[in-house]
């Protein structure tokens, strides 16, 4: 991603009455950075669903299709597991910060899943498709919900990116 995307039914932190009515310190300065507000559930969001454009995309990506090994689904736990390269650029970013970075899988250059590099011992909760770090070669990926739950099986993942995994041989069911 070549910038931190705006998450959906979200407003920025600043702009909210809740941030106005607190005396401006560093962690309240941080969250106007990173977190944004969600207008319908009246609450901060720290890693919201997010959609994603082409033009949103670096021209080289952080991860390349061939340093992705599988993406295993499985009745425990959905991992995706990559090449040494990516598995070590992967851990590198953990623990830049309790915001998550986040990433773009596409398809044939299309954005089809959005979600968060995030960190296993993050102060905040992650409510959208995370890629949990460090780990090895194996990453669990999880959908966070609001509530603070997170489910990391049988995730609904788009069509479009199944189908290319499962051509390529890397589906494992």
């Amino acid at each position: 991603m070549n910038k931190r995307k705006s998450f959906k039914n979200c407003i920025p932190v600043k702009e909210t009455d809740w941030y106005k009515e607190r005396a401006i310190d560093t962690v309240l300065f941080e969250l106007t950075v990173k977190a944004q507000y969600d207008t319908i559930r009246d609450k901060v969001v720290f890693a919201g669903e997010f959609d994603a454009l082409k033009s949103d995309i670096n021209k080289t990506p952080f991860i390349k299709d061939d340093e992705i090994k599988y993406l295993i689904l499985n009745k425990v736990t959905d991992e995706f597991v990559f090449n040494t390269e990516a598995t070590k650029r992967i851990n590198e970013l953990y623990p830049e910060n309790s915001y998550g970075n986040q990433f773009v899988v596409t398809v044939d250059g299309d954005p089809v899943l959005t979600g968060y590099f995030w960190a296993r011992i993050s102060r905040f909760k992650c409510n959208w498709y995370q890629i949990s770090a460090p780990r090895n070669e194996d990453f669990d990926i999880c959908l966070g919900f609001e509530n603070g739950d997170f489910k990391c099986d049988s995730l609904p993942y788009p069509k479009r990116l199944t189908d290319a995994l499962r051509t390529s041989g890397r589906l494992i069911q």
